[in-house]
């Protein structure tokens, strides 16, 4: 190159408009090659998630081909055995009567039906059978709970599948060994059959993710069975799973229980061992994902904790206190002072779910125990710690880096994220027109923290509120509490994306408290209580009239209350779960339902 050439080069490249297009057409380049690239890494890893899920179904497959009979005799047996309490199944496998593996061949066949029409099973655990054929073998039962399978939420790990969080990165991941409640529960003579399907990084209240897919609701499949513990939810309300396990961070133990009309509870944090127990926000601190049982009726609830709650799993992690089932207390027949609320400026439920709080605190007087109106403390001028439990998600929410990087994001999820999340001048501008609780989620949903200080007065004010919560409780003299679990009974996948705040208003805060919850069903969902829907439950913000849109030609669905219980008193709230399950059930037979 002579010279003249590199002079005419720099004047080219000197002269502003040449010089701004050659940026532009370099930006251009950049910029192309940067989509082609995502495009290519996103084709990329819908393949992966689309051979995972072909090669689960092919197996789930073939079981199914394994399971195939005419017998109308073992048909029969097998319809006996789903739908059984599993108190009795227990004792029936004891006496010889069914066999591990004739069970487990039930509810494998049951699971994989069901999952046909829910689409609630990630993998079944082809080893089953062989723990199955080792239980048979031996001499005498082994454990409380011998020969009895069990499901496992996905974030649960057990040896030799995969714990995806519904995220790429972790698929075709095997673990090496079983989380501690899976090995406590083996060491009771329990089989591992399933795992269940989750919302990816088992955050929403949807149940779906885009490698296994969205999981709907038994009874109604225009809804979704809740999350994040979706999957378990579905599969237990079809008779396909005698006991579950899932986790609870806002409700995901509780919201898909009531959501589906089963039990479940969430233990106090550390009542059970978490590890082995993938989370989607690694690190956060002051609320904790906790795993909880699942299952068709509380004497199941109790006999998973009394399998659990054993040296054993004490010995297996250290964090666990040493607390075996308290019997006593659980057998107790002492009257209760019981508080019950129902109502919330924040988080007002529909009508069907304020009637299942009353009608539950009219069972329990007409049995003998005292029940008297809590409100929960208000401190400046916020009804719920539920609001600091967002902002505590909220400060981990966009961190640099997450497991959600490079990933396929789930379109509920993506819904999810949008709706409350506006632009600083979005919310200027919309603020004049919005309620105060618009308002206050908004501003919790789009106002990150500062820094570790601001985060730091964040724990102290929900440790303070704890205290004036805990000093409000024992001013009432309170044993107990009944609330309403959600804000709603069951709804569609895209509604409960979109109101993920409302929906865990009532759950959230006992995981923020640390208080022992848990669910049961009372009553559905009637005419009546649609039509006060309709007429009388207000519209006047954007949730609002999003509960009332979703909740429309809700008749039939299943309704619980949530039973709330002091820090490490699981067996009262067990106890009382009992209590008010029987007197529903004579109530259901008086009524002939």
């Amino acid at each position: 190159m002579t010279l003249e050439d590199c002079r005419s080069y720099i004047v080219y490249f000197t002269e502003p408009r040449k010089l701004l297009a050659s940026f532009v057409a370099a930006y251009g380049i950049w910029w192309l090659a940067k989509k082609v690239k995502s495009r290519n890494q996103l084709l990329t890893l819908r393949k992966l998630n689309s051979e995972k899920k072909r090669s689960a179904d092919r197996r789930k497959a073939r079981m199914k081909e394994e399971l195939q009979t005419t017998d109308e005799d073992v048909l029969k047996r097998r319809r006996d055995i789903v739908d059984m309490p599993l108190t009795k199944l227990v004792d029936e496998i004891k006496s010889g009567k069914f066999s591990a593996q004739e069970v487990l061949q039930a509810f494998q066949a049951k699971a994989l039906e069901a999952t046909e029409e829910v689409n609630c099973v990630t993998e079944m655990i082809e080893e089953a059978k062989d723990i199955a054929q080792l239980l048979d073998s031996q001499d005498e039962s082994h454990g409380l709970l011998h020969g009895i399978p069990f499901s496992i939420k996905d974030n649960i790990d057990v040896k030799g599948y995969d714990s995806s969080l519904g995220l790429t990165k972790f698929i075709n991941s095997p673990l090496d060994e079983d989380s501690v409640v899976v090995k406590i529960l083996r060491l009771q003579g329990a089989i591992p059959f399933a795992k269940t399907n989750i919302p990816q990084i088992v955050g929403s209240f949807s149940c779906s993710n885009p490698i296994y897919g969205e999981t709907i609701h038994p009874t109604d499949r225009t809804r979704c069975p809740g999350g994040s513990s979706g999957g378990e939810g579905a599969l237990i309300c079809c008779n396909a799973s005698p006991l579950g396990i899932g986790t609870d961070i806002g409700g995901s133990v509780r919201i898909p229980a009531h959501f589906c009309g089963i039990c479940g509870l969430k233990p106090t944090k550390h009542r059970i061992s978490t590890k082995g127990v993938r989370v989607g926000r690694p690190g956060i601190k002051g609320v904790s994902s906790t795993p909880g049982p699942m299952a068709r009726d509380v004497d199941s609830l109790v006999l998973f904790m009394r399998a659990l709650l054993v040296p054993e799993m004490f010995e297996l992690d250290s964090s666990v206190p040493p607390l075996v089932f308290n019997e006593k207390v659980y057998n107790s027949h002492k009257r209760l002072r019981i508080g019950y609320c129902c109502d919330s400026k924040l988080f007002p439920p529909v009508p069907s779910c304020r009637r299942a709080v009353l009608l539950t605190k009219q069972l329990l007087e007409e049995s003998g125990h005292i029940l008297v109106p809590f409100q929960f403390p208000e401190e400046d001028g916020t009804e719920s710690p539920m609001l600091y439990l967002l902002r505590v998600l909220n400060a981990v929410k966009r961190p640099k880096k997450s497991l959600m990087e490079g990933e396929v994001v789930d379109g509920f999820r993506q819904l999810q994220s949008k709706t409350p999340n506006r632009s600083r001048l979005q919310r200027i501008l919309m603020r004049p027109f919005q309620s105060q609780r618009e308002r206050i989620l908004s501003d919790l949903y789009n106002t990150g923290l500062e820094g570790i200080e601001e985060l730091n007065c964040l724990y102290a004010t929900i440790e303070n509120y704890n205290q004036l919560f805990m000093a409000h409780w024992k001013k009432e003299a309170l044993d107990l509490l009944i609330t309403p679990v959600a804000v709603s009974t069951a709804v569609s996948s895209t509604m409960a994306a979109k109101f993920s705040a409302m929906l865990q208003g009532w759950s959230a805060v006992f995981n923020a408290l640390d208080y022992p919850a848990g669910t049961l069903p009372i009553t559905n969902v009637t005419e009546e209580d649609d039509g006060e829907l309709e007429n009388s439950y207000q519209e006047n913000d954007m949730w609002y009239k999003l509960i009332k849109k979703a909740c429309k030609n809700s008749a039939g669905l299943p309704v619980g209350v949530q039973c709330v219980a002091l820090p490490w008193q699981e067996e009262m709230c067990l106890r009382i779960m009992k209590e008010i399950e029987n007197l529903v059930n004579l109530r259901n037979q008086q009524q002939g339902q």
